[in-house]
């Protein structure tokens, strides 16, 4: 007697063991699934087709007949029209056309990472510096990340949003203070300008922080002059900052900052740079007719 069985996984992930028994002589068929006879016949000694269902999916068992014996075959007939079999191709549908957009978005995405290479490489720097300065040129604000930070340098990358598309670049800045004079930390904001057909063709701009980010300076500078001056009050202190970048901009700002560093440790900002400011006849005037 022929004896096969089928191990069969339908969409929902149930297991399910379909068999058939086949007597050699006398033909008798039957055919289960999980140990539930689902179909008998008798004197089956020909090529044979038998459908049955599995749950809602079609199946069929195929016999056919060679000269010295049967082949058996079990399979799920995707073809005919049945609830399941258009709920399937309606989800292989969506499955094709997810794979096609992720795919070209991939595509995409490579086009742009090659065309930015291939830029850099053929393009000098005066060439980017027209480019992002023209009438084609865009701007919008990337935010920082520090993704490491070594003793002399940090390694960043930044994140803007261009043509309703994120694009990413990375890069390094020294670990003591940008050429703003101040100290970069996650998440700081500044003005970025890119290529308005060609975002990949971009550069951020330290020294132009975003207003937000104007008011992360004051209050750093405030808790370091608070830290560095523990007797004063934060009033006081909030007023010395904010006449300093009145008067010095951000560079008033990395004076209270560094003012406890040497000029070899910073050579523009430090203690002398910031007792010049504190000295300086403006900046007395400023502080006796607003901090008392």
């Amino acid at each position: 007697m022929a004896n096969f069985n089928w191990v069969y996984h339908n969409d929902a992930g149930s297991r399910y063991v379909v068999g058939v028994f086949h007597g050699d002589n006398t033909g008798h068929l039957m055919v289960y699934c999980n140990m539930r006879i689902v179909l008998i016949d008798f004197n089956v000694l020909q090529s044979a087709n038998y459908s049955f269902f599995i749950e809602d999916e079609l199946c069929e068992m195929i016999i056919t007949r060679k000269p010295d014996r049967f082949e058996y075959d079990f399979r799920v007939n995707r073809e005919v029209d049945t609830p399941q079999n258009r709920e399937w191709r309606a989800r292989a549908k969506s499955n094709k056309i997810k794979a096609w957009l992720l795919v070209g978005s991939f595509v995409t995405v490579l086009a742009l990472v090659v065309g930015w290479l291939l830029y850099r490489q053929y393009h000098p720097k005066d060439k980017l510096d027209e480019l992002l300065s023209g009438p084609n040129a865009s701007e919008t604000v990337a935010r920082v990340f520090v993704e490491a930070r070594r003793p002399d340098s940090l390694m960043i990358r930044y994140a803007f949003v261009a043509n309703t598309m994120a694009f990413e670049e990375k890069g390094s800045q020294p670990a003591l203070a940008l050429s703003n004079g101040l100290p970069l930390e996650s998440g700081d904001e500044f003005a970025v300008r890119y290529a308005s057909s060609q975002p990949f063709v971009n550069r951020i701009y330290f020294d132009r922080p975003t207003t937000a980010q104007v008011q992360r300076y004051r209050d750093r500078v405030v808790a370091r002059h608070l830290s560095l001056n523990p007797d004063i009050t934060e009033e006081r202190a909030r007023c010395l900052v904010e006449i300093a970048y009145d008067l010095k901009g951000l560079a008033g700002l990395a004076d209270i900052y560094f003012q406890d560093a040497g000029p070899q440790q910073n050579p523009t900002h430090n203690e002398q740079t910031y007792k010049r400011l504190v000295r300086d006849e403006p900046f007395r005037q400023a502080v006796e007719g607003r901090c008392l």
